[in-house]
């Protein structure tokens, strides 16, 4: 069967850390947590009462981790390539106020026919329930569906679920180009 669908993770493959931001470990520590969320409401109520934060120390740390990530151009260089071809589509593990604030910055709904979020679906990577649900969403077959993570459990979890997973390094970007002409083969 071919592929139908690209499916993007969002930090790793589209969004790298911008090297010339520096955050604080606070910053850093809840950054690391973000990933985790499946219920944004419960995942910040969490995050202010752990840290003992109030709601616009919440609002002046989630503007920091959001502009703490800049465009993996390789990537989106790829993608404007391919996006003619295929169906494309985000599958973001993490809160959904740091990811709104990213689809309005790098105009995402101009860019990907799909835009997916744990704590939006209230499932995250690599469990099948999402895979499933992303798939049904995009008129395709997991076996019609290659996702591109950073993450080899989430990739090993795609591959489980049935469809096409590709381990993604940002420093390693050529390789990965060379290795996903053989996946998808001539178009």
């Amino acid at each position: 069967m071919s592929v139908k669908c690209i499916f993007y993770d969002c930090v790793g493959p589209l969004l790298i850390k911008n090297p010339k931001i520096k955050v604080g470990p606070l910053v850093v520590q809840i950054d690391q947590l973000c990933g985790s969320a499946v219920n944004d409401k419960e995942f910040w109520l969490d995050i202010k009462k752990k840290f003992n934060l109030t709601s616009d120390m919440v609002n002046k740390i989630t503007d920091e981790i959001a502009e703490s990530y800049v465009v993996n151009e390789p990537m989106w260089e790829f993608h404007r390539k391919i996006r003619t071809r295929y169906k494309t589509a985000v599958i973001n593990n993490g809160t959904f106020t740091i990811f709104n604030r990213w689809i309005k910055k790098y105009k995402m709904m101009d860019s990907f026919d799909g835009l997916f979020n744990s704590a939006k679906l209230g499932v995250r990577k690599p469990d099948k329930q999402i895979f499933d649900i992303c798939t049904n969403e995009m008129g395709v077959s997991l076996a019609e569906s290659v996702l591109l993570d950073d993450s080899q459990y989430n990739v090993d979890g795609a591959i489980s679920a049935g469809m096409l997973g590709v381990y993604y390094q940002p420093s390693r970007h050529s390789e990965f180009e060379a290795n996903i002409k053989k996946l998808l083969g001539p178009r």
